[in-house]
């Protein structure tokens, strides 16, 4: 049932599309003063995002530098730092839902973390199946039989159709195998303290130096089972064979979850991958299963954070993941747009947040108040700005010259107010396209010393960068602006039917 937080970020993205027309017409002075106010926000997020990515991408390079320089010279303990603080090892579980992906991108997903130095002694595998796949089940159990040797144990977790009250996507399926493989291993012994999990995505390529890096984390949280590890994200598997559109926007995409990781205010968020404690996940009751959760990522860090005090700390190593990748030029494009329009469905934890924001209790200390409210602005600007940003900026001024040309040239005030305006509309795109060519070498950099790459047709040159800075508008457009504009919209429209769908993605070349 739709209420007043719900129709909030639809209002938002409504009003602002429809000032753009009706703006000029009818109360210009406070639209021009609107069009500078949002340019100069956006202008100013935008240069933060600038630093933050910077700092992010020389943090991971030198976590990547640190980390390879060890492994030079000696067998890093991977466990060592976290015994030393909880007294006994612990015991990580890989929960990977998938419906419907190719059995050789679970090969390569699975036969990576069997690479690692602990897997037969401390990794336990949960195959996250859907039994609306036809199948699903055999294919569980013969990855189970293909890589059994390779780790401490391993479970295939078949999720019912038809739940009553759970939305189809991957809240629902991780939320019923945590819960399975938890009682599972409690009847083999396993101590819910023992259990770390790391939740990844289908495609999700997980380095040894993740699980060096969360244990290390661990180890030094003020309180580590009430604390969300998020590692940063990069789209390396594919990224060259798949369309320039969809490169730049998947970049984007990686970008903008990098730069949040170094929020001087540390409230963040994870994205497809991150890692928790089992006692967190009980203590919260695990996942939410219902239509507003489908940004299962983001939704679990927020549910944690508003009903445990959950916090999340940055894990400075990139999760090399997929981009989505299909037949044909057109399809592919195509394909990249409804992931995006699901991408954009996580607009519902605006109205999620401002629920809690309201429910909290005037008597909460002083610094909780503070850290709900950050959390509220970070999810709207995450949100609301794409969906309106993308009309704002090319017409804001534009139809208001063709609407009503002239009309403040005797009013030096607001004449040179619109002068600003239009200044804005040029320079405030700069930052996303500084932090395109920030990208650039850092993608290189963990290509060749975290993903070994050596030979050339793997790496990126500059024409690849040229040939993205050149789409970048119409992909922003195309595949991000209007996307996150009907998926925000749509959250207005009560009883809607929703069918969720999983991106094809192909791995032809990828090692």
């Amino acid at each position: 049932m739709i209420d007043g937080y719900d129709l909030f970020a639809p209002g938002v993205c409504v009003s602002v599309i429809l000032s753009l027309f009706l703006g000029p017409l009818y109360f210009p002075k406070a639209y021009l003063i609107f069009l500078a106010v949002y340019l100069s926000l956006f202008l100013a997020l935008g240069m933060t995002h600038v630093v933050k990515y910077r700092l992010t991408a020389q943090r991971m390079i030198q976590n990547i530098h640190a980390y390879y320089s060890s492994v030079d010279a000696a067998e890093p303990t991977l466990s060592g730092s976290l015994s030393a603080k909880s007294g006994s090892g612990h015991t990580h579980v890989f929960v990977i839902p998938n419906y419907s992906e190719p059995y050789s991108l679970l090969q390569k997903t699975i036969g990576r973390l069997a690479s690692h130095r602990q897997a037969k002694t401390n990794y336990i595998i949960v195959l996250a199946m859907e039994a609306s796949e036809n199948g699903s089940e055999a294919k569980g159990q013969s990855l189970v039989e293909e890589f059994k040797k390779d780790f401490l144990d391993m479970i295939v977790s078949v999720h019912p159709a038809g739940i009553p009250g759970e939305a189809r996507g991957k809240a629902s399926n991780v939320n019923f195998a945590v819960r399975r493989a938890n009682t599972l291993l409690s009847v083999k012994g396993y101590q819910i303290k023992q259990l770390l999990l790391t939740i990844q995505d289908a495609d999700s390529v997980i380095p040894e130096l993740y699980i060096h890096s969360v244990e290390k984390a661990f180890s030094e949280a003020a309180d580590p089972y009430s604390t969300l590890y998020c590692p940063s994200i990069i789209f390396s598997r594919n990224s060259l064979s798949v369309p320039v559109p969809v490169r730049i926007v998947d970049n984007f995409w990686s970008i903008m979850h990098s730069q949040q990781l170094s929020n001087p205010f540390g409230i963040l968020f994870p994205c497809s991958n991150y890692s928790l404690s089992m006692i967190l996940a009980d203590k919260v009751n695990y996942w939410d299963t219902d239509a507003a959760s489908i940004g299962e990522d983001m939704h679990m860090m927020l549910k944690c954070f508003f009903k445990a005090n959950a916090k999340a700390v940055p894990i400075y190593v990139p999760i090399n993941q997929v981009n989505v990748s299909t037949p044909g030029y057109l399809s592919n494009i195509k394909a990249r747009y409804v992931q995006a329009k699901r991408h954009y469905s996580g607009s519902a934890e605006v109205a999620y947040c401002l629920r809690h924001l309201a429910r909290t209790s005037p008597a909460v200390r002083f610094s909780t108040w503070l850290e709900r409210i950050l959390a509220t602005l970070l999810i709207m600007e995450a949100f609301i700005f794409p969906c309106t940003t993308g009309w704002v900026m090319p017409l804001g001024t534009l139809l208001f010259d063709l609407l009503r040309p002239h009309l403040f040239d005797n009013d030096p005030f607001y004449g040179n107010v619109m002068l600003i305006a239009k200044m804005l509309t040029i320079v405030a795109g700069l930052p996303l396209l500084t932090c395109a060519i920030y990208y650039h070498p850092f993608h290189i950099a963990v290509d060749r010393e975290h993903f070994k790459k050596e030979r050339k047709e793997q790496q990126r040159t500059w024409s690849h960068l040229a040939a993205e800075i050149v789409s970048m508008p119409i992909a922003a457009m195309f595949l991000m602006n209007i996307p996150a504009t009907v998926s925000v919209i749509s959250r207005a429209i009560p009883n809607r039917s929703s069918t969720y769908i999983v991106a094809e993605k192909i791995l032809a070349n990828d090692e």
